[in-house]
């Protein structure tokens, strides 16, 4: 069952032969008992036994299954395991694409091919300027909206945030935690533990970003690094809450620089250090549970090599996020 639930077609198509094998088996073992007519035992008994056990009609009958359940339960036969981890890319704009009239032209353009593609979730995260305006040109869409970052206090004193019941109306995701928000406005481990757990409470799903910095990579403080943070960013949090959130890696010596960490490498982070601290924490189960994402210099050549790991269930994308083939790369991701 552990094959069918990650979506092998071919272990579902092997179980149903190996099913009908054994049923003909049984029938043929108890042939003399069932069967006592004369009729039966005439000159066409054993044309009958050939077209009722022969390797042909075992092989029609389990291909004749595989069919009706490819048709009733789709999602079982889908490539990656999306029973347990559905894959999701996300688009962050930073600061582009601020302005109402340049934001609506680029979601309009890409809004229909992104929205036709199945087997992947795809967020669009633009400035707060457009936010509300973004919200109303995808509603019709299965298209998710995210915010870029949000304080964690509902209201109050805080000239210039924005609190996560504004974001709520609007969006289904935010982005927590992010590198450059981390190193140009101070947030601390401790501010995104409390804008996460805020996230939460509104309903709203907080995609954190954890990465090292070149000097900690060279050093080979990563692990300790990284896990570090998604231990701080997940405290106080129960078992349920932690694996709605979505954790995204993004070395900082990728982001924006064109050099990916090699997909072996963000696979071996993702699940022995981040996988890694989510299990120490709350247990195996959720570990396996939570959603981990790429991110830093994702494009449309690397994204397939990506998604093949097993550990990395999508990406968070910059810069390709605001050209017109975002929509191929999400494509692409969808179909590995």
């Amino acid at each position: 069952m552990r094959d069918i639930v990650w979506g092998r077609a071919d272990t579902v198509v092997w179980l149903d032969y190996r099913l009908a094998v054994i049923m003909g088996q049984l029938v043929r073992r108890t042939w003399r008992r069932i069967v006592t007519r004369e009729a039966l035992w005439s000159g066409n008994r054993e044309s009958l036994r050939q077209t009722l056990f022969s390797r042909e009609s075992i092989l029609l009958w389990a291909l004749q299954t595989y069919r009706r359940r490819r048709r009733e339960y789709p999602i079982l036969f889908d490539r990656r395991p999306k029973l347990m981890r559905y894959p999701i890319i996300a688009g962050n704009w930073k600061m582009h694409l601020g302005r109402v009239d340049e934001a609506l032209a680029f979601v309009r353009r890409i809004r229909y091919g992104l929205n036709q593609i199945e087997g992947v979730d795809r967020v669009l995260c633009p400035p707060f300027t457009v936010l509300a305006s973004v919200a109303e040109v995808i509603r019709p869409t299965r298209i998710g909206l995210g915010a870029q970052t949000m304080h964690w206090e509902e209201q109050g004193a805080h000239t210039g945030e924005i609190s996560p019941a504004m974001l709520a109306e609007l969006c289904q995701y935010v982005i927590l935690g992010h590198s450059e928000r981390r190193a140009a406005n101070n947030e601390s481990d401790e501010s995104v533990n409390h804008k996460v757990s805020a996230a939460l409470v509104c309903d709203l799903t907080p995609i954190i970003c954890v990465g090292e910095n070149l000097a900690q990579n060279e050093a080979g403080q990563t692990h300790e690094f990284v896990g570090a943070q998604v231990r701080a960013a997940l405290a106080g949090l129960t078992m349920e809450q932690a694996q709605q959130c979505v954790i995204a890696y993004e070395p900082l010596w990728a982001i924006g620089s064109g050099k990916a960490a090699t997909p072996a490498d963000a696979n071996r982070v993702i699940g022995l250090t981040i996988r890694g601290a989510v299990a120490d924490t709350f247990g195996e189960s959720p570990a396996q549970a939570v959603r981990v994402l790429y991110g830093g210099s994702v494009n449309v050549e690397n994204i397939s090599a990506f998604m093949a790991m097993p550990e990395v269930d999508g990406a968070l994308v910059g810069g390709a996020s605001l050209k017109p083939d975002f929509v191929e790369l999400v494509r692409r991701a969808a179909l590995v």
